[in-house]
């Protein structure tokens, strides 16, 4: 997935990432490669996910955020840490809060 434009090329990987038909391995790894591009596109197209029903989606949209880091990313990770009810997404907006430089 490295070299992928950003822009529509995240979008799409963005939507992929809330996809049923994706398993919550592949989830992790299209969030962590979306973090790795542009922060602000990251939080644009992660954060959102952040409120979504299926708790893998929620967990790789957390990963995705901590390897984006900043400002913003640790923004939405500390606002859904606060709501979060399920203890996996919960330790996984907590690692992700401890590896996302700000």
């Amino acid at each position: 997935m490295a070299g992928l434009p950003g822009g529509a090329g995240l979008g799409a990987l963005g939507d992929a990432v809330a996809s049923p038909r994706l398993t919550p391995a592949l989830r992790d790894a299209v969030a962590e490669e979306i973090g790795s591009h542009d922060r602000e596109e990251a939080v644009a197209r992660l954060g959102p996910l952040l409120g979504a029903a299926d708790p893998s989606v929620r967990a790789a949209a957390a990963r995705g955020l901590g390897r984006a880091g900043g400002a913003a990313a640790r923004k939405s990770l500390e606002d859904r840490l606060e709501r979060e009810e399920d203890p996996g997404v919960r330790e996984r907006l907590q690692a992700s809060l401890a590896q996302a430089q700000p």
